[in-house]
């Protein structure tokens, strides 16, 4: 968690806040790259919370990264996601403003940090089961060749 959630977090508890997000549909062959959350286990897109500082853009590429261990280029921003609301497993609530870019891999390897469980690309026609309405969404703009939503 970012000093400046925690930082937040101290003040407020749990209540629900907005919290700014950036995260990736990284594409090759038809394939999406995916993690497992160590979170809470389920499947997701990579992505994270932007840091005090950071630009969306460099927060995604941070992110993938670090979760995924594959380094990627930004091809085009996919949309921005406003209309959610999220509940941590620890309890923490929040209303993501999630930036989507579409990326393609470039270098590093399948790996990643603590926060992912599992790393691998998917076809995009056979992902598996996403409980987080926002990866949900994406997802199918991805599918739809969508760009530049908003919601």
């Amino acid at each position: 968690m970012p000093d400046y959630i925690r930082w937040l977090r101290a003040r407020v508890g749990h209540d629900h806040i907005q919290l700014a997000y950036a995260a990736a549909c990284v594409v090759t062959d038809g394939r999406v790259l995916m993690h497992r959350r160590s979170d809470d286990g389920q499947w997701g897109l990579p992505g994270g919370a932007i840091e005090l500082g950071e630009s969306a853009a460099a927060a995604v590429v941070r992110e993938v990264a670090e979760e995924t261990g594959v380094r990627v280029e930004i091809e085009a921003l996919q949309g921005v996601y406003t209309a959610y609301r999220h509940v941590y497993p620890n309890g923490d609530v929040v209303q993501p403003i999630t930036v989507f870019f579409r990326c393609a891999p470039v270098g590093g390897r399948l790996g990643g940090d603590a926060e992912s469980l599992e790393v691998r690309y998917f076809d995009l026609d056979a992902t598996p089961e996403l409980t987080n309405p926002v990866y949900l969404d994406a997802l199918d703009d991805l599918r739809a060749g969508r760009l530049g939503v908003y919601r």
